[in-house]
């Protein structure tokens, strides 16, 4: 049994049933049912397995596909060979996948069950309140220009229904020629006196009016509001009471979802604690963002010359004061912001606004300019992400570390692909024969010798332990850059390893990992999750390689617990401060996840470039792990990382509280570890 041929129970029908779909084979003998994560009672269970034909899958899939298609048409047709190849394969676990996600819990009736309810919770709310140490002035700061009236109005009431009542509302209307904005404004300064207004005589656009807004704020805490978008009902508790539990604040940021016309809200972003390499890409933090006051004065407000990414310049600004990002960097876990979705707005597409992409892109260099980091950004994997570039050392030398036995079809797939596809000349490959017998394996070793001036190779028969292999493999290596290779993988980018030492180059990384597909091109590894699965686990398993689940993080650079050792890239100095791999306790399984920790731990990051790619043909090598002494072995070293690591495990901070640790692909939790209350 592995998690890798799991199928997630599935389509959520109501009332506690679900179904999925999957393929068994012939020799199929068991099938393990796992009803929950956690220890529990079930007072009934009904479980039915029936034959279905392929029509009936499509059938019950075409809600989900019309979803996909109408989110994102164009990358759905670009798509759409790849969607029906899969759905033509006899292994259905990559049709839910590919066509309209299986398992994810309907947005709107989570929502139903794990949002505020007034009838329910408002007492509560009021009653923590209450208790609030301090409750400070919250000002919200929204430019408007020719608003609909409609819109306005929904804003302001969603702003007067907040049950945290310390707030004013500051309004700059930049000199809208639709007489209603006024009208609206003006009838609800008369009815709040928590609202202001100040109106412009001359347009000045949206950094202009946002400044003269600011004017208006007294509050010692300010968020950004835009004129058409909503507040959830506890958007300003939770910034209290994050202030209050956390006294050297200064950025703090939400959760966010989109709403239509009509009032329903979809799309949901939920977010991971800060990540610099994230928001270098996109603005991460966007909605619900908020600043200390004095912060912003400090700042000089925002800047024209930047109108569409204004927000993006600022925040940026504002993280050149922060100077421990763990503790002056909230992140509070809960979608307070709903940013509405009409004709022209981003929330529309990242097509939308086009020079606001460009715009950011100016302040991110800027932002690099006035910090004097030496990088660049760049258009990324569409217009409106974006990729940061460092400088490339391509003098230091790149030993590329491989382990093998015997398998020389596999071996020697991955040595070519080096060869030829590898735009990079300065590595040298250091191959770790673990006992290999086959006289094939060895006329390929007297061919690269006699060919290659920088292949090496080393001999250990000893048992196999990958960690051991690997370290004996780098003590062979020359090279100040080291990146271990499996056997199994296949280059797909000429310049992956320029990509690594990118990142190599920075001192504040400790490791780096790419994104390996399977051979049908689906994701393989695209970043390790601590917890999921139980232990540690790869996100988007099995999603097509360019899947844009999850906002599309799976094309961004970022931070991330761990990655995989199937293609881990480090520096010589940082693997002898770590002391390598542990051979002792993690020979086989875990020890990459445990390395990456290690290098958390010292202070270090853990970076994710998914321009690093790679064929990963998984395990091909290794054989089966269902004997009885492999089972065994898997299971302490299981229990070592839990014993070492504790809560480390559970506590990934890149992966949000609401998802299912249960799941690979960000599916939102039956049972979250936060609650809207709290």
């Amino acid at each position: 049994m592995h998690e890798v041929n799991s199928v997630s129970l599935g389509f959520d029908l109501g009332n506690g049933r679900y179904r999925a779909f999957f393929y068994a084979t012939e020799d199929c003998l068991r099938l393990r049912f796992d009803p929950s994560e956690e220890a529990g009672v079930i007072d009934r269970l009904e479980l039915n397995i029936r034959r279905v034909r392929r029509h009936e899958i499509l059938y019950h899939l075409l809600p989900g596909i019309a979803q996909v298609a109408a989110r994102d048409p164009y990358g759905f047709l670009r798509r759409l060979p790849a969607y029906s190849r899969r759905y033509f394969s006899r292994d259905l676990r990559h049709v839910a996948g590919a066509l309209g996600r299986q398992g994810s819990v309907g947005y709107e009736r989570w929502l139903d069950r794990f949002d505020y309810k007034p009838e329910r919770h408002r007492d509560a709310v009021l009653e923590a309140i209450e208790a609030f140490p301090a409750k400070p002035l919250i000002s919200i700061v929204t430019p408007t220009y020719n608003t609909e009236a409609a819109l306005l109005e929904k804003l302001i009431a969603s702003v007067r229904s907040q049950l945290y009542a310390n707030w004013e509302l500051c309004f700059a209307d930049d000199a809208s020629t639709l007489p209603s904005v006024r009208e609206v404004l003006q009838r609800h300064v008369a009815a709040d006196s928590r609202i202001k207004v100040v109106l412009r005589e001359r347009n000045g656009h949206i950094s202009a009016a946002s400044n003269s807004a600011l004017a208006l704020a007294t509050g010692e805490i300010v968020t950004l509001a835009d004129h058409d978008d909503e507040l959830h009902p506890l958007a300003l508790y939770h910034i209290a009471k994050a202030a209050n539990e956390n006294p050297d604040w200064r950025v703090m940021y939400s959760d966010e979802d989109k709403i239509d016309r009509a009032g329903r809200r979809f799309a949901p972003y939920f977010k991971g604690d800060f990540n610099r390499d994230l928001f270098y890409c996109h603005n991460m933090m966007t909605h619900l963002i908020v600043y200390r006051s004095d912060d912003l004065r400090q700042v000089g407000g925002f800047r024209e010359g930047f109108e569409g990414s204004q927000d993006y310049d600022l925040a940026l600004r504002i993280l050149e004061l922060v100077e421990d990002e763990s503790r002056e960097i909230v992140h509070i876990p809960h979608a307070l912001y709903h940013w509405r979705v009409i004709e022209g707005s981003i929330a529309m597409g990242g097509e939308q606004k086009s020079y606001a992409h460009e715009r950011a892109r100016k302040a991110i260099n800027e932002h690099f300019a006035r910090t004097g980091t030496k990088a660049r950004s760049i258009e990324g994997v569409s217009g409106f992400m974006h990729r940061v570039v460092y400088p490339v050392d391509e003098t230091v030398l790149f030993s590329i570390v491989i382990c093998t036995r015997d398998r020389t079809d596999l071996l020697r797939t991955c040595i070519d692909s080096i060869f030829e596809r590898s735009t990079d000349e300065n590595y040298e490959i250091v191959i770790v024969d673990n006992g290999s017998v086959e006289r094939e394996t060895f006329d390929y070793f007297d061919q690269l010798l006699a060919r290659r001036r920088n292949v090496t190779i080393v001999r250990d028969d000893g048992e196999f332990n990958y960690s051991r292999l690997n370290n004996f493999g780098v003590e062979s290596a020359k090279g100040d850059y080291i990146c271990l290779l499996n056997n199994d993988t296949e280059v797909i980018a000429s310049d992956w390893i320029q990509k690594m030492r990118m990142h190599l180059g920075r001192s504040e990384v400790g490791a780096v990992g790419g994104k390996l597909l399977y051979s049908d091109g689906t994701i393989q590894h695209a970043g390790v999750v601590m917890g999921l699965g139980g232990l540690a686990a790869h996100v988007y398993a099995r999603e097509p390689a360019d899947t844009t689940n999850n906002v599309g993080k799976a094309q961004l650079t970022q931070q991330v617990m761990a990655v995989t050792g199937a293609c881990l890239a480090t520096r010589r100095e940082t693997w002898a401060v770590l002391g390598g791999l542990d051979a002792e306790v993690f020979k086989v399984a875990y020890n990459d996840v445990d390395y990456c920790l290690k290098v958390w731990k010292a202070g270090m990051i853990v970076i994710y470039e998914p321009e690093v790619a790679l064929y990963h043909h998984e395990s091909l090598s290794r054989g089966s792990d269902e004997a009885p002494e492999k089972i065994e072995r898997f299971r302490r070293e299981q229990s070592s990382m839990k014993e070492k690591w504790g809560d480390w495990i559970y506590e990934d901070r890149f992966f949000n509280p609401n998802f299912d640790y249960g799941r690979t692909d960000f599916a939102l939790s039956n049972s979250p570890r936060t609650n809207i209350l709290k």
